[in-house]
């Protein structure tokens, strides 16, 4: 019985977790996702290439926002590459996607 109670009780907090993160959408701007990112106690670290395509990167424990020059990218990144790009029209859609891809709301 302790265990199931134990499982429930998690299963309810994580239920909570889940609504209050997607209570914050939603997110149309960057500033406003690093404003909710400060609140959940997250850093992220911003980082500006000098490129023709890439203007600003979010970079967030090895996930990426980029500013593109037609489109925004949200991935996935490692040592030596973009990987699992997803690609976005408007900042709101990228910001929203990072946040959930972040998060594990997807």
């Amino acid at each position: 019985k302790i265990l199931l109670i134990s499982t429930t009780h998690t299963e309810k907090k994580m239920k909570q977790r889940k609504e209050k993160l997607l209570s914050y959408l939603p997110i149309k701007t960057i500033s406003e996702l690093l404003k909710i990112l400060e609140t959940e106690n997250k850093e992220a670290k911003e980082y500006y290439f000098k490129t023709y395509y890439i203007t600003t990167e979010l970079h967030f424990n090895d996930r990426c926002l980029i500013q593109g020059k037609d489109n925004w990218i949200v991935c996935y990144a490692d040592a030596r590459a973009f990987v699992d790009e997803h690609y976005f029209k408007t900042e709101q859609e990228a910001c929203e996607f990072f946040f959930c891809y972040y998060f594990g709301l997807l």
